[in-house]
């Protein structure tokens, strides 16, 4: 890989994240005003909404937006726009009759406003997918970034407005509606022209669209749905085994800690995908890719074990009183975040691999492996249910990344970093011992402050390895 080519990937790279990262700075400003406003239930009740809404929602797209950023024909990219928003009307609907179906069938009228929600849920965000698809690949990745600013702030305010009105879980998730309306109309007014290329073209047919895209449409779709389900079933699986106080702070966990770690891999993602649509594939394009997972996995992990110790303090002077178990909890799962960071970047190059298979198989194990554990120690204080869920994810996904890394002949230099951090640090953590909100099984180690000491090196490490990423990209 060429300098040139680095430096523009890194300049892309750029300009995505100027609005994911605002966004996600705004989102945690108002987050202490927002956890005075909802309670931890009805945290737990919108963890509950998103599991099924962004669970149908990446069926609605049938993933043909990946397939949008990879064409290099304009027209041909907006004719596939158009036929993808087509199929979100069709499956939305769809999925809208099949909830209500079941409202029926369980007799519960109550959760009726969530099933109208979910409808526009759906074709909102099956839409401001589409949109940001052909954006990306129109090269206008500053709309994507505009975008992402909109949707936070016109969210925000309706979820703050519905706070106040005492509207409960349906206000906060009748906020995130509004946002993706806002914003869906707003990259469509800019969009206006690309989406112009159709009108003298005949319509794409979903055969051969299928026969042309049909990894998008099988493999990918259930990679996404796969994802989607390891990002929203843990919290409900909490609520289910554990209860809603700790459905409560796991949710609002995901909001101020696991969402900026994933928005960054999201950037990362729609950075490399059409770039690597445009190179060519294979190892000698990979490695540098698993170069950058790795440096990013070093600042990352470094970064965690040193806040690790003043979670609890952190949570309970940002949210609240309320919110002090949150911060218990935060600090036990953020083992798991480096090594979920790690894995989505890896994704991406299993994407352009073609080898979603092996990417669906993957997700299936790590989200079982996650459930299980859950479920198996459901009879354990909070503190011992969080940290074996944490420690089994982080295996899981180290082992995923074993098996990527083999996949496409990756040597065990580029990426053994990850690997032997898979499997010393859970073991550190399990001979030590975190459960019981930090308190360790042997009263002879205090794991905080060992752990914190790790943090010095790796954040040099961190620092020496960026400055030779960066001289190379000069």
């Amino acid at each position: 890989m060429s300098s040139g080519s680095l430096t523009a990937l890194f300049k892309l790279i750029g300009i995505l994240s100027v609005g994911p990262f605002f966004a996600q700075f705004l989102m945690l400003l108002v987050s202490p005003w927002l956890t005075r406003l909802y309670s931890p239930s009805d945290f737990a009740t919108v963890s509950v909404f998103l599991l099924f809404g962004a669970g149908m929602a990446a069926l609605v797209c049938a993933k043909l937006d990946n397939a949008i950023i990879r064409c290099r024909d304009n027209e041909y990219a907006a004719r596939l726009a158009v036929l993808t928003a087509k199929l979100v009307f069709l499956i939305s609907f769809g999925l809208s009759l099949f909830s209500l179906a079941l409202l029926y069938f369980f007799q519960v009228w109550q959760y009726l406003n969530f099933a109208v929600l979910l409808l526009f849920y759906l074709v909102m965000g099956g839409l401001y997918d589409i949109l940001n698809a052909l954006a990306l690949q129109s090269n206008k990745a500053i709309l994507v970034t505009n975008g992402r600013i909109f949707l936070v702030v016109v969210a925000i305010i309706f979820q703050i407005l519905a706070g106040y009105s005492g509207c409960g879980a349906e206000g906060f998730v009748a906020g995130l509606v509004a946002g993706y309306f806002a914003t869906t109309v707003y990259l469509y007014l800019h969009l206006r022209v690309c989406l112009s290329l159709t009108a003298s073209k005949p319509s794409l047919t979903l055969s051969n669209t299928f026969h042309n895209h049909r990894d998008d449409f099988l493999f990918g779709t259930v990679a996404t749905l796969f994802s989607t389900l390891q990002n929203n079933l843990p919290g409900v699986a909490v609520t289910v085994f554990v209860g809603p106080l700790a459905g409560g702070f796991y949710t609002l966990i995901q909001r101020v800690v696991f969402n900026p770690a994933l928005t960054l891999a999201s950037i990362l993602s729609q950075s490399i995908l059409p770039w690597l649509a445009q190179s060519h594939t294979g190892k000698t394009t990979a490695q540098p890719l698993v170069s950058l997972t790795a440096l990013i996995f070093i600042s990352m992990l470094g970064s965690i074990l040193l806040i690790q110790p003043f979670c609890e303090q952190i949570f309970t002077f940002v949210f609240g009183e309320s919110w002090r178990g949150a911060g218990a909890v935060a600090g036990i799962l953020f083992l798991q975040l480096p090594f979920k960071l790690a894995y989505e970047l890896v994704s991406v190059i299993m994407i352009s691999e073609s080898r979603q298979k092996l990417l669906s198989l993957s997700r299936l194990m790590t989200l079982l492996a996650g459930i299980i554990a859950i479920a198996s120690v459901e009879n354990h204080s909070t503190g011992t249910v969080f940290f074996v869920f944490s420690l089994v994810q982080s295996l899981s996904f180290t082992v995923a990344l074993f098996f990527f890394f083999y996949a496409i002949s990756m040597p065990f230099r580029q990426g053994g970093l990850i690997i032997w951090a898979g499997v010393a640090l859970p073991a550190a953590y399990l001979a030590l011992g975190w459960p019981n909100f930090g308190e360790p099984l042997t009263g002879a180690w205090n794991l905080k402050g060992v752990v914190s000491w790790l943090a010095i090196p790796l954040l040099l490490i961190s620092f020496v390895k960026t400055r030779k990423l960066l001289k190379s990209a000069e």
